[in-house]
């Protein structure tokens, strides 16, 4: 894209994207770029690509029990890259209905701390945490509190500004979903980043697999991941890890 059709495009998107954002005070405008799961292999793969845009990404790993000596040794090459490595449980459950069945106390220590004690085994320390599905408690909020200083939920509604964080240093992120299966045209995202950039605050977005080939997965394509990825380069946004917008 040349420079003035590009000037175009920025003038006619800013047209709308305040509506998108609110005022932040980030010291760079910019993105936290997250994805779920336990895809290692997946994203192992992409590093090259996250690489050549200058994405430093968190990751989110959920069911690390799973993981055999070759994905671990993956996810240390990862993180050593600059990624941020976080958790998303041991075994993916919905909280909410977790905690009516078994209790908080249950929770923390099966879901939480033993899964931390099997990352911290192999030298991986988490501090920030994702509610999977999204599904989240304050009173889980204020147990997580004791193990993260940062935890991100999902932004299931219309008010896309709720996932923009509305300064620096926020403990509580909503991550707006991109994959293909969540519907969010390229056009509404280059919007959101858009208002981001306007609002000099910082946009969480929320992946699980890259370029999967099972149409029913959460995953987002290879075109449609550089595409998000060279608009945010050309607009000046820079890429934030979840640690790096949260409480110190």
């Amino acid at each position: 894209m040349n420079k003035l059709l590009l000037t175009a495009v920025v003038l006619t998107l800013c047209a709308s994207c305040k509506k998108y954002a609110r005022p932040g005070s980030v010291p760079q405008a910019g993105i936290v770029l997250t994805f779920d799961d336990y895809s290692v292999n997946d994203w192992y793969d992409y590093l090259p690509t996250l690489d050549s845009f200058g994405v430093k990404a968190t990751f989110y790993i959920s069911n690390y029990n799973r993981l055999d000596a070759g994905q671990k040794a993956k996810l240390h090459t990862i993180q050593s890259r600059g990624h941020e490595i976080g958790f998303h449980t041991l075994n993916h459950p919905d909280l909410t209905r977790y905690i009516q069945r078994w209790g908080i106390q249950t929770l923390v220590q099966k879901e939480i701390a033993e899964g931390l004690r099997q990352m911290n085994k192999d030298g991986f320390y988490p501090t920030s945490f994702a509610y999977p599905y999204g599904s989240r408690l304050p009173e889980l909020d204020l147990a997580l509190w004791q193990y993260f200083k940062s935890l991100r939920a999902l932004n299931g509604t219309k008010d896309y500004s709720k996932s923009c964080t509305g300064s620096n240093y926020n403990p509580l992120l909503y991550g707006l979903v991109i994959d293909e299966k969540a519907n969010k045209s390229i056009q509404l995202v280059e919007r959101l980043m858009m208002g981001t950039k306007q609002n000099s605050n910082c946009l969480v977005f929320c992946a699980h697999q890259i370029n999967s080939s099972n149409p029913a997965s959460y995953s987002i394509s290879d075109g449609r991941l550089r595409h998000i990825l060279s608009f945010a380069n050309r607009i000046g946004l820079k890429f934030y890890t979840a640690s790096e917008v949260s409480p110190k």
